[in-house]
């Protein structure tokens, strides 16, 4: 369909474990030398239309020239670049755009562009071919589909007789051939359910087919209770593991793993645990999302995931009901600081159920907000190294039901994994409480001025209510504030090593900062107004700061003394910046002017 037809839409239709997204990676392994670009992407986690068709413009186009703002324009961008190169685009589970318990094809709220993606590149004329695996056949590709036309669809009905006895050959069963049918009869040609049994049967019954059947082990009743039977084998680090797996919703580093679980757990013995995961195979490898280099990462298969998910929704909401916290305290609802789409995603299918499910038994929002506030005095009580993540999900769930927290006491908690950018905390009592990894909502005055690290992995603000913040990048997390000046700051910027933070402002001030620790190292003065600029040289050495007093002074940054005094603007200096050969200045002011000083003479050029 892809070489000989040129198909430009094909849907690869099968239930969960069917192995949809094994074939696309083998199919993009075979085709990839007929093909410029090959691209594969989950949609695991449902991202907006209009971020994935930038990502995927950005890559085929190779350029960062300005997109249009709608999704329409993107689209029309999008299909061009699909008709310059020959491109392979695989959409793996395409289902979780989809809406459950509606009519098969609706989409979710939030993801019916993705309807208008399939008719552009279905209807309209381009040398290449978008593949997407998906548990249900979306509307357009069945309106789209035929024989012979462009849109088709292969639906995978699992393995045959043949094909399931290779399988459970190499996973080591021995069986009878009529007993190897029956088994892969039972399963519906599903890998992974055959895989999983597969595990049991070698583990159980050192791989004799024949006395498993014996066992009558036909009441398994489909895949859900045959995970339940393999879930319920698994060591409390296995599970634990399991479920930080299905919570990060996407390929997890062991790094991140690590850092998740509590009490603490050493490295070694984590990729033991990972490793045993493996081998019951419960769990993929992936480049995890979250590492910038090639790191690897654990992930589940959909129908893994989906399972995992629900045992845990099940296990908080009865711990909420008992009032009995375990997983309430060892692992988050919500991660603060995943992508947003991903915290959405955990809102969405962990916490708003957990919520959900409880209220079914307690009743009332009322009778559940007592349960939660039961709990409180349970985490004051109970080991720090065990509380881990108890505070931050009952603030959470608190948040989600928007309880009033006035009055509401957290004092002397472990508070982890919080997200309060939106609720309203005034009168909570935080005393002695430890916050890690939390978001609140941050108030600025009017800002003033921003600036990258060298290495792009902080940015410095500046306000009107003279503070100085150092955020992270990656993760839009505070990690510094510098309180010093007492008015505006009008301009902050890193040195070239990030080593140092500089600052200027209306009081007519320069000042030096530790960007990692906010210490204020030096405070340089000798303007006599506002100043507005401030620029270090290319080797860090001297710091160049402009002003309202019509002056440029240039300062030596390890004693802080002023070395010259640069005089010709006849208004306010509003901006300084250094050449990279690092003896020439460059300033402009308010008398429209931009001058260029040589700092070997200290004279305007």
């Amino acid at each position: 369909w892809l070489l000989h037809d040129r198909c430009r839409l094909v849907t690869l239709l099968g239930m969960g474990g069917m192995g949809k997204t094994t074939l696309s990676v083998k199919l993009a392994e075979l085709v990839q030398g007929e093909f410029e670009y090959v691209i594969w992407k989950s949609l695991r986690d449902a991202p907006p239309l209009g971020e994935l068709v930038t990502t995927l413009i950005r890559f085929l186009a190779q350029d960062n020239t300005t997109l249009p703002e709608s999704v329409g324009g993107k689209l029309s961008r999008l299909v061009e670049c699909l008709r310059q190169s020959r491109c392979l685009l695989i959409l793996d589970n395409f289902e979780t755009l989809l809406q459950s318990g509606k009519r098969a094809g609706t989409y979710a709220q939030g993801c019916s562009d993705y309807g208008e993606f399939l008719r552009c590149v279905g209807e309209i004329a381009h040398q290449s071919c978008v593949v997407l695996t998906s548990r249900e056949k979306p509307q357009e590709v069945g309106i789209l589909e035929g024989d012979q036309l462009p849109v088709r669809t292969l639906p995978l009905p699992g393995l045959d007789a043949i094909a399931g006895h290779a399988l459970l050959t190499v996973k080591g069963l021995t069986g009878a051939a009529v007993d190897t049918d029956r088994l892969v009869a039972h399963y519906r040609g599903n890998p992974l359910a055959l895989k999983i049994a597969a595990t049991s049967i070698r583990d159980l019954f050192e791989g004799d087919i024949t006395r498993f059947l014996d066992q009558g082990t036909f009441t398994f009743n489909g895949m859900s209770y045959l995970l339940e039977q393999q879930f319920d084998r698994l060591s409390k680090l296995e599970k634990a593991i399991m479920y930080w797996l299905a919570t990060n919703r996407e390929p997890t580093s062991p790094a991140e793993l690590q850092a998740d679980i509590v009490p603490a757990l050493p490295q070694p013995k984590l990729m033991k645990v990972l490793e045993s995961l493996r081998w019951r195979s419960l769990i993929d490898t992936a480049k995890a999302t979250s590492a910038a280099d090639d790191a690897i990462g654990f992930t589940q298969q959909p129908v893994v995931m989906e399972y995992v998910t629900e045992h845990l929704i099940d296990q908080m909401s009865s711990e909420i009901v008992a009032t009995a916290p375990d997983l309430l305290m060892s692992h988050a609802l919500i991660k603060t600081q995943a992508k947003d789409y991903i915290r959405e995603s955990q809102m969405r299918v962990i916490l708003d159920p957990v919520i959900a499910r409880s209220l079914a038994v307690l009743g009332s929002p009322k009778q559940l907000e007592n349960n939660l506030n039961r709990l409180l005095p349970l985490l004051r009580t109970a080991p720090l190294h065990t509380t881990g993540y108890g505070g931050g999900n009952l603030l959470n769930l608190f948040r989600q039901l928007e309880t009033d927290l006035a009055g509401y006491d957290f004092s002397q908690l472990n508070i982890c994994q919080a997200y309060l950018q939106d609720a309203n905390v005034h009168h909570v009592n935080f005393a002695h409480a430890t916050f890690n990894n939390c978001a609140f909502a941050s108030t600025f005055g009017g800002v003033t001025a921003v600036a990258f690290s060298a290495d792009g992995q902080q940015l410095a603000t500046s306000d009107t209510n003279g503070a100085i913040q150092v955020w992270s990048t990656a993760n839009g997390q505070q990690l510094v504030a510098c309180d010093g000046h007492n008015s505006w700051v009008w301009g902050v910027t890193f040195s070239s090593q990030h080593t140092l933070l500089a600052s200027c402002g209306q009081d007519h001030t320069v000042r030096l900062w530790q960007p990692t620790t906010g210490e204020c190292l030096q405070t340089l003065q000798g303007h006599t107004s506002i100043v507005t600029a401030v620029s270090f040289s290319p080797d860090a050495r001297l710091l160049a700061s402009s002003s309202e007093d019509q002056t440029i002074k240039i300062w030596q940054v390890v004693t802080g003394d002023c070395l010259q005094t640069l005089t010709g603007h006849n208004a306010c200096v509003w901006d300084v910046a250094f050449h990279p050969d690092g003896q020439t200045v460059m300033t402009g002011g308010e008398d429209n002017v931009i001058r260029v000083w040589d700092l070997a003479t200290g004279q305007c050029v």
